[in-house]
């Protein structure tokens, strides 16, 4: 028996096996879909493809995946590209687990998706998420790990760690989260943003741009908003300790509001003339007392028993 299954990641692997941007080999080349929910099940099949020399560059798996028998798993991140040769030099990551964990699934990662299929549907977030194993680091930490993730996946996510088969609240799988332990349900939207805008601001594949909704600034937008979701629906829905009031008047009318919005956005009090046009502060304080505002009416209207439907 082996004492490690070493495992090797690159920022195309992320990408292709743990979202499916673009379809990959291991999970599906017509990436996630619920119309094909099997992929092509790679994980827990004896099918291999590619070269060790290209496995930077490509998809790899060869007959050591189902053969080997270990105890732990190793990863080691690599930048694209790199020569065999030059993998343990360039590597920025690596780390491994010590709990033996592999002995509950027969020693590989083939018996482990067996048990836990990457496919859609398999199960539901959070509670059927396969093994998170502690990991300990050889090069690199748990913190810089972890910020190679946004901010937003850092919120519902923790350190230190290695998941297998992680489901969203779509019911999509990820095969492998690396380096984390998700809390939250939609940690596909924090790991494609991570990707997109190499965790920056201005410098990514695809920068944040608000006035064009760039794929990034959407994924980075939506992951917040479910962060907000998740903490909203386990204060007022599991806790009870809030009851979602002032937000739920607008919700009750928010036909009115949204048309009214629309018609006023550019009168006072909604809005004014700024002194300096590029103020962020000026602009958020603007928002904020037109939203204020917006609410104290749909307040008044719900006291009235006032509701516009269609």
């Amino acid at each position: 028996m082996a004492s490690w299954m070493i495992l090797l990641l690159t920022f195309a692997s992320i990408t292709d096996v743990s979202v499916s941007l673009r379809g990959d080999r291991w999970s599906s080349q017509q990436g996630g879909s619920p119309n094909v929910p099997e992929g092509d099940g790679s994980w827990s099949n004896t099918v291999t493809f590619g070269t060790a020399e290209a496995a930077t560059s490509d998809d790899f798996k060869n007959p050591g995946y189902y053969d080997i028998t270990a105890e732990n798993v190793a990863v080691w991140h690599v930048p694209n590209n790199e020569p065999v040769t030059q993998w343990r030099l360039t590597s920025f990551l690596r780390y491994h687990t010590e709990t033996k964990f592999l002995n509950s699934y027969k020693g590989n990662l083939y018996n482990l998706f067996k048990q836990f299929p990457v496919k859609y549907n398999a199960g539901s977030c959070p509670s059927n998420h396969g093994p998170s194993v502690p990991v300990v680091y050889d090069v690199g930490d748990a913190s810089y790990n972890h910020h190679l993730y946004g901010p937003n996946i850092r919120a519902i996510s923790t350190p230190g760690f290695i998941t297998f088969r992680a489901m969203n609240t779509e019911k999509a799988a990820m095969a492998i989260c690396s380096g984390l332990k998700p809390t939250g349900c939609h940690n596909e939207h924090g790991i494609i943003s991570a990707v997109l805008t190499k965790c920056s601001r201005d410098h990514g594949f695809i920068p944040i741009n608000k006035n064009l909704w760039s794929l990034s600034y959407v994924t980075t937008l939506s992951c917040f908003a479910f962060v907000l979701l998740t903490v909203c629906f386990y204060t007022v829905d599991v806790k009870k300790w809030w009851s979602g009031a002032p937000f739920f008047y607008p919700g009750m009318n928010s036909i009115l509001v949204y048309v009214g919005h629309e018609v006023f956005e550019d009168y006072f009090p909604f809005r004014w003339k700024m002194k300096n046009s590029q103020s962020h502060a000026e602009h958020l304080t603007q928002n904020l007392l037109a939203t204020c505002l917006w609410m104290l009416i749909s307040y008044i209207l719900y006291r009235k028993k006032i509701f516009w439907k269609i």
